[in-house]
Protein backbone atom coordinates (compact mmCIF):
# COMPACT_ATOMS: atom_id res chain seq x y z
CA UNK A 1 0.00 0.00 0.00
CA UNK A 2 1.37 3.50 -0.45
CA UNK A 3 -0.34 6.86 0.94
CA UNK A 4 -0.61 9.49 -2.10
CA UNK A 5 -2.08 11.72 0.42
CA UNK A 6 -2.25 13.15 3.83
CA UNK A 7 -5.19 15.41 4.77
CA UNK A 8 -5.33 16.74 8.04
CA UNK A 9 -7.70 19.39 7.94
CA UNK A 10 -10.76 18.80 9.88
CA UNK A 11 -13.61 21.00 7.96
CA UNK A 12 -11.91 19.17 4.74
CA UNK A 13 -12.38 15.78 5.85
CA UNK A 14 -15.70 16.50 7.10
CA UNK A 15 -16.80 17.50 3.90
CA UNK A 16 -15.37 14.51 2.22
CA UNK A 17 -17.33 12.20 4.69
CA UNK A 18 -20.08 14.32 4.26
CA UNK A 19 -20.41 13.74 0.43
CA UNK A 20 -19.40 9.93 0.86
CA UNK A 21 -22.91 9.69 3.15
CA UNK A 22 -24.92 11.09 0.53
CA UNK A 23 -23.58 8.91 -1.92
CA UNK A 24 -23.71 5.53 -0.37
CA UNK A 25 -26.95 3.65 -0.77
CA UNK A 26 -27.73 1.61 2.04
CA UNK A 27 -30.19 0.08 0.05
CA UNK A 28 -28.26 -3.20 -1.84
CA UNK A 29 -27.28 -5.02 0.97
CA UNK A 30 -30.97 -5.60 1.45
CA UNK A 31 -30.85 -7.20 -2.17
CA UNK A 32 -28.47 -9.74 -0.98
CA UNK A 33 -29.65 -13.48 -0.75
CA UNK A 34 -29.47 -14.23 3.00
CA UNK A 35 -26.68 -16.98 3.97
CA UNK A 36 -26.80 -20.80 3.87
CA UNK A 37 -24.75 -23.64 4.37
CA UNK A 38 -22.63 -24.69 1.20
CA UNK A 39 -23.93 -27.71 -0.82
CA UNK A 40 -23.84 -31.20 1.12
CA UNK A 41 -23.51 -30.12 4.45
CA UNK A 42 -26.27 -31.36 5.74
CA UNK A 43 -27.25 -33.40 2.97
Amino acid sequence: MKVIACIEDSVVINKILGHLKETVDPEPLSLLHPPRAPPGLFG
